[in-house]
C-alpha cells in the first residue's frame, strides 16, 4: 500500500510553520501541527474534534497559551524552522495510522491520532484535560468512516450511475483488459 500526504495535510504542515513564526518559535512542535489543523479548518480531524464537543476557538487559545512557555526571544530563521522530535515522530508515523485504517492517503485524522498517541509529548497533558485522547479520537474516527461509507452507499442507491473516480478508473482498466486488438477481430470476421 502506497501512502502519500493529502493536499490538506500539506496545507496543515505549511500552516504549522506559519503558526510557529506567529508565536515567535524557532521550531515546529506538535502544538503548531495542531494549530495548523485548526487553521486549515476542514477535513476529518476538524469533524472529529467538533463531534467530540471541542470548541475550536477555545482549544486554539489554550494551545497558544501552552506555546507561550516555549517563546524564544532570539531571531528566527524563517526559511529553516526545524521540527521537534515529537512533531517529526508524529509526521513519520502517520503512514502507520493510515495503514491501520486501510487508507491510501494520509489525512488530518491520521496526524491527529499520531499527535495523541505519543503520551510523552507535553501537549498531551493539555489535551487529556479536555478529554481529547487517542482512544476517544480513534473511536470517533471509526464512527466518521462508517458515516462516510453509509452516505456514499446512500448516494449510490439514489443514483447507481454515480461512481467514485476510483471506481471509474478501475472499471476503465478492466474494460481495456478485455478489449481485443482491432486487427485480430477483423481477421476472425474475414475468415467466417
Amino acid at each position: 500500500m502506497e501512502q502519500s500526504f493529502s493536499e490538506r495535510i500539506k496545507e496543515v504542515i505549511s500552516y504549522s510553520r506559519e503558526e510557529a513564526i506567529r508565536l515567535g518559535h524557532n521550531f515546529i512542535g506538535t502544538e503548531h501541527l495542531f494549530l495548523g489543523i485548526i487553521k486549515e479548518g476542514e477535513g476529518g480531524a476538524i469533524h472529529i474534534l467538533q463531534n467530540l464537543g471541542i470548541k475550536l476557538n477555545q482549544l486554539k487559545k489554550k494551545i497558544e497559551l501552552f506555546g507561550q512557555k516555549n517563546n524564544i526571544q532570539h531571531s528566527i530563521n524563517k526559511k529553516q524552522i526545524p521540527l521537534t522530535k515529537q512533531s517529526e515522530k508524529a509526521l513519520k508515523t502517520t503512514f502507520l495510522e493510515a495503514k491501520r485504517f486501510e487508507s491510501n492517503v494520509i489525512g488530518t485524522p491520521h496526524l491527529l491520532l499520531c499527535i495523541l498517541r505519543n503520551l510523552e509529548d507535553p501537549i498531551n497533558n493539555l489535551l487529556s484535560k479536555l478529554d481529547l485522547t487517542y482512544e476517544n479520537v480513534k473511536n470517533e474516527y471509526k464512527t466518521y468512516l462508517i458515516e462516510k461509507e453509509e452516505k456514499a452507499t446512500e448516494n449510490f442507491k439514489k443514483d447507481p450511475n454515480i461512481k467514485s473516480s476510483l471506481e471509474e478508473e478501475e472499471y476503465e482498466k478492466e474494460e481495456r483488459s478485455y478489449e481485443r486488438p482491432q486487427s485480430s477481430t477483423k481477421k476472425i470476421k474475414s475468415k467466417t
